[in-house]
């Protein structure tokens, strides 16, 4: 076992008035601002076996990143247990251990002895890191003047050069540009195939499909779903979606928007699963049914029946009528 955590729970105090001069300090030296309590955790726990890529999903404020800093030592949890076994390599936020007054020669020869290295070792291996992050013409600039890019090229090459036995890695690779991800995709597999083991905590489904063996799904600090990476995923979306959904039910953009002559109306829509389930989310791939429910005030024959799927931008995502598959539905009385 890698990764063992039981019971984690981190509660942040945030104070409601900040004392942001010295003025506000001498006129009320004994005063006390009041703070809510912001538990980011709840009683996490998981394990994470030697040589898996595990991911960690879930939405904006669900706790991912305080979990990461956890595991990372950069926070202490406040209750609950948390043993690691091998030396760690953190990329959690863009410039972490980096001084930006530094060149990038001397950031890297600072990490790698901070990931563990021995000075030597971080001698022997900057040109490794270098070279993978592209950035030779720019060694001997100082890294306050690299863009974002630049700098977690330099921050994940170090992190890879370091050759530690667990990899943390935040979703600041989203910011590096399109052919250094697919860089950073392979060098995932030839990590997973050397038996290290690798957290990602990411909101790129197609990611946990392709790389994670595991997934845990985290909702409001607390663990939503863990295991099977396609079911974390879809649960994931459902989360997501579902709750969108509700709020446009809730805020409807178009309400009793009609057309028509009124020979006919639609009392209710919704999808279904290929098992005939309804659905409020939907599987890429999967088979899937549109049904509605329509109330005849005049007698029809052969009423063609269509619908039309739009984003929230009210472009057209998907189209289809019965004018091929069934151009005459028969007659309908009124009623």
């Amino acid at each position: 076992m890698v990764v063992e955590a039981r019971g984690l729970e981190k509660t942040f105090r945030i104070p409601t008035h900040r004392v942001d001069s010295l003025k506000e300090r001498i006129l009320h030296p004994y005063s006390r601002g009041e703070v809510r309590l912001l538990r980011a955790l709840d009683g996490v726990s998981f394990d994470i076996h030697q040589g898996e890529f595990f991911g960690i999903v879930g939405r904006n404020g669900s706790g991912k990143s305080t979990l990461l800093k956890l595991l990372a030592s950069i926070y202490k949890a406040d209750a609950g247990k948390l043993r690691m076994a091998g030396r760690l390599a953190p990329f959690i936020e863009l410039g972490v251990g980096f001084n930006v007054e530094l060149t990038a020669r001397e950031n890297v020869l600072l990490n790698g002895v901070m990931m563990g290295l021995t000075p030597q070792q971080t001698r022997d291996r900057f040109d490794a890191v270098i070279e993978f992050a592209e950035l030779e013409e720019f060694v001997d600039l100082k890294i306050k003047n690299y863009s974002s890019g630049m700098l977690v090229r330099l921050a994940f090459s170090a992190m890879l050069q370091a050759d530690a036995d667990v990899l943390l890695i935040d979703e600041v690779l989203a910011v590096g540009d399109a052919a250094f991800q697919q860089k950073c995709f392979d060098e995932f597999a030839r990590i997973r195939d050397a038996g290290k083991t690798i957290l990602l905590v990411t909101h790129d489904m197609g990611a946990v499909h392709r790389f994670c063996d595991r997934a845990m799904l985290l909702e409001r600090g607390s663990v939503a779903e863990i295991g099977d990476p396609d079911r974390v995923a879809a649960r994931y979306i459902e989360l997501n979606f579902s709750e969108a959904a509700r709020e446009g039910a809730a805020h409807p953009s178009a309400a009793g928007e009609r057309s028509g002559d009124g020979g006919a109306e639609i009392l209710e829509a919704w999808f279904e699963t290929g098992d005939g389930e309804r659905a409020t989310v939907v599987t890429a791939g999967a088979p899937c049914a549109f049904a509605a429910r329509v109330r005849f005030d005049v007698a029809v024959e052969d009423p063609l029946f269509g619908v039309v799927l739009q984003n929230d931008h009210r472009d057209t995502v998907l189209a289809a009528s019965t004018l091929w598959s069934e151009p005459h539905p028969g007659r309908f009385a009124a009623g």
